[in-house]
């Protein structure tokens, strides 16, 4: 199992003490994105980093470790003994395991502890499974914590395999769970729920591709250089809008156990839709019309200037970079938005001169 990328980010809580760079450029090479390219985000790629695994804490506080664990009972012996037998012949059990001798971040002496860390991983499981199993939030208090213990088994960088324990422990809790399943006290069909959620860890998983969420940002990072900041009404916008990235659904979970909020990203086509209607609202805040009823509208040379300048440098802009279907979008907005004003301003500021030399005569 391969976790996505490392997001990093310029205000993040870089405490995750169990990272581990494997590639001693990779950490330079995020910084210089973050000093240089003007972004507050950067990426670890998970082929330059491992994660070891992390201690885990029990469910809650009531919990009561069963005297002499783990060697209280034969099936907590058993996750010991396996994991154990796999350790020993670890990294030498698979062809990816295998690529991990020879590697200078590598030492199997980290891994040393993983039979007990599993036993107690699986443990925790079946209280939480048994003890949550009847209450209301029951799929949430137990999804969480499977993902708590799922995690802190961390995992290898790109290519070396999967987490050393893992699949003892999904083996394990699964068992667990075949077999309080038919118990009249515990619903069948909320353990089956429970079961086929373990099943999904077990299955090949898709690597979460990092071009998708690059496309994502550079797409957005076009954006902000072809809306028009310059004029100067929306130039105080631009640190505001050049802080956020709007990548992630708005709906988003909160795992108590991991202390983390997860949200998925949003395809690249919404994010389409996301640009054209935050061009809009921009640009609707703001017009030449708006300013003369209100009476503001003064310096119509310098602000036709303006005008005729963003419009020139969106031209160019176009001229030098490839520019897709999907930005097009947006660009159609800007640019009718920016003819129109100019229409308007080339309109109205004759009439605007005519009376005011016809003021100024009166006054006279």
């Amino acid at each position: 199992m391969i976790h996505p990328n490392l997001l990093i980010i310029l205000n993040m809580n870089m405490s995750t003490r169990n990272i581990h760079l494997t590639n001693p450029l990779a950490m330079a090479r995020v910084f210089k994105q973050l000093n240089h390219q003007h972004t507050n985000i950067a990426f670890l790629e998970h082929t330059d980093f491992e994660i070891r695994y992390n201690v885990i804490n029990s469910p809650d506080q009531e919990y009561k470790e069963p005297e002499g664990f783990p060697y209280c009972c034969t099936v907590h012996e058993r996750i010991v003994e396996d994991v154990q037998q796999h350790i020993s012949i670890f990294p030498k059990c698979c062809a990816q395991h295998a690529k991990l001798e020879g590697q200078a971040w590598f030492d199997k002496l980290n891994y040393m502890g993983l039979p007990l860390h599993t036993a107690k991983a699986v443990h925790f499981t079946e209280y939480q499974i048994l003890n949550k199993v009847n209450v209301d939030d029951w799929y949430e208090e137990i999804t969480q914590f499977i993902e708590y213990c799922i995690y802190s088994f961390g995992q290898f960088p790109a290519g070396f395999g999967p987490p050393l324990g893992l699949e003892d422990y999904l083996v394990f809790s699964k068992w667990i769970i075949k077999n309080n399943s038919g118990k009249v006290q515990y619903p069948k069909d909320r353990m089956t729920t429970i079961l086929n959620y373990l099943e999904g860890y077990s299955e090949p998983n898709t690597e979460v591709k990092q071009a998708d969420l690059n496309i994502l940002i550079n797409q957005y990072e076009k954006w902000l250089k072809l809306f028009p900041f310059d004029i100067p009404y929306f130039s105080p916008l631009k640190n505001q809008f050049s802080g956020i990235y709007p990548i992630l659904n708005g709906e988003s979970s909160f795992n108590k156990f991991l202390g983390t909020q997860k949200s998925s990203l949003i395809t690249y086509s919404k994010l389409i839709d996301v640009l054209v209607t935050i061009t809009k609202k921009i640009l609707s805040s703001y017009s030449a019309y708006q300013l003369f009823q209100e009476g503001k509208l003064t310096d119509l040379e310098q602000k036709q200037l303006d005008l005729a300048g963003s419009l020139r440098r969106l031209q160019l802009d176009q001229m030098r970079e490839e520019i897709s279907s999907d930005q097009k979008k947006y660009i159609k907005v800007i640019k009718r938005w920016l003819k129109d004003e100019q229409s308007y301003l080339s309109e109205i500021a004759p009439i605007l001169a005519r009376s005011q030399q016809y003021t100024a005569f009166l006054k006279e």
